[in-house]
């Protein structure tokens, strides 16, 4: 039941037998890592964080009381890449990096990204451990895994890369202590403002709460954290209010779904009190994909999928429909939502850019990292996915 539970709320499905559940916790993110550690140092980054296309160096060394070596381990770095869509609730096995000796390099597509996991495994593929960090394009990562008699790993040393290294779950624990849904009457669902009064003054402050309740990290971490936390749960909570009232208000609470209408645009306003500044690029819950796309379908302002129109036409076009809910949207958002068109075309559609795309692409990005990782994708939809690696419809309708 529990299971059934996880997909309902990964994908929007539904059961209908757990209405007695005083609270049903909703586990919003599928990552196939699941990730533990403990705070070690706050944040050493001050620079404002940038989409760009490079690697991060990762050198570790072991210190064992029972004979571990790094020949004796396989240590396996699970990468997200921009716009990541590993945790979509579709199985795909991760394509890790993998020490070959002590030092190796990780694909970045922001400067600096926190959240990335990595599994210590014997030769056997038994998991010894599990280690979350922060890698930094000009800063190298340096750890050292200390590990006792009976290879526990018991600390860890480290030094460079963001400074946020953990491995006894502080950051897990968030992670699932976010993201539950009281159940209550069908009357909160079935009028827009009330249920919007319910979620921004009692539903996401708890869920905030709750998710720092048991947890010791830095005001830094948990200041980026809570404005990732608070952007996603407006995104996919509260922005998709018809489906939710129609599917899980209906399910859980008995939603009378003829009595769900769609909300005026004022409902959305609450969208212009995010953060959408280049913190939303350091994405703590691998998530920021489902915010764009969210912002793309879930708005009843009609933005169209970006298709071969010049991007420069296509974010002017967005930036008026979005007045109103977003004012003023920042370059890097509008840029975040382009890519995130692009990428449902290739990624979801299976289609490759067409020639006409790929010169807008080209025109648009001229001087920015972004063009290259939007045009990597024609090339490798799933950069960071072994299997399955969907084909791709490489015809394109001139």
């Amino acid at each position: 039941m529990k299971e059934e539970v996880r997909r309902y709320f990964i994908r929007f499905r539904h059961g209908r037998n757990i209405k007695t559940m005083r609270i049903i916790r909703l586990f919003l993110f599928a990552t196939l890592l699941v990730t533990s550690f403990a705070c070690k140092a706050g944040s050493e980054i001050t620079e404002e964080n940038a989409i760009k296309q490079g690697e991060a160096v990762v050198n570790l060394s072991i210190a064992s009381h029972s004979g571990l070596t790094i020949d004796s381990l396989r240590c396996e770095i699970l990468w997200p890449t921009l716009l990541d869509i590993t945790n979509d609730g579709t199985w795909r096995v991760m394509l890790p990096v993998t020490f070959e000796n002590e030092s190796v390099s990780v694909p970045m597509e922001t400067l600096y990204r926190d959240g990335i996991g990595m599994e210590i495994k014997d030769l056997h593929n038994n998991v010894l451990a599990r280690v979350t960090f922060g890698l930094h394009q000009s800063k190298p990562l340096n750890l050292t895994l200390h590990f006792d008699k009976e290879n526990r790993l018991v600390d860890v040393s480290h030094s460079g890369g963001t400074g946020n290294v953990d491995y006894t779950g502080q950051y897990d624990k968030i992670r699932m202590n976010f993201g539950s849904t009281s159940l209550t009457n069908k009357e909160d669902w079935e009028n827009p403002q009330r249920f919007l009064e319910w979620q921004l003054e009692s539903e996401l402050p708890r869920n905030i709460r709750e998710a720092f309740s048991h947890v010791d990290i830095s005001d830094v971490e948990k200041n980026w954290m809570t404005q990732n936390l608070t952007l996603l749960y407006s995104a996919t909570r509260i922005l998709p209010y018809e489906k939710r009232a129609k599917t899980w208000g209906r399910d859980f609470v008995g939603v009378d779904t003829s009595a769900i209408t769609q909300p005026p645009l004022e409902f959305y306003d609450f969208m212009n009190k995010m953060d959408y500044s280049p913190v939303i690029l350091n994405d703590f819950t691998n998530s920021l994909r489902f915010v764009c796309n969210n912002i793309l379908t879930e708005l009843p302002v009609g933005i169209k999928p970006i298709g071969e129109t010049p991007i420069d036409e296509w974010q002017s076009d967005v930036k008026t429909r979005l007045s109103g809910i977003i004012d003023n949207p920042s370059q890097l958002l509008l840029d975040l939502l382009a890519a995130t068109s692009y990428f449902n075309q290739i990624q979801y559609d299976n289609r490759q850019l067409s020639p006409i795309q790929v010169s807008n692409i080209n025109h648009f990005y001229s001087d920015s990292d972004l063009g290259k990782i939007i045009l990597s994708r024609n090339e490798n939809p799933y950069p960071n996915i072994m299997y399955p690696n969907p084909m791709i419809n490489i015809e394109w309708i001139d």
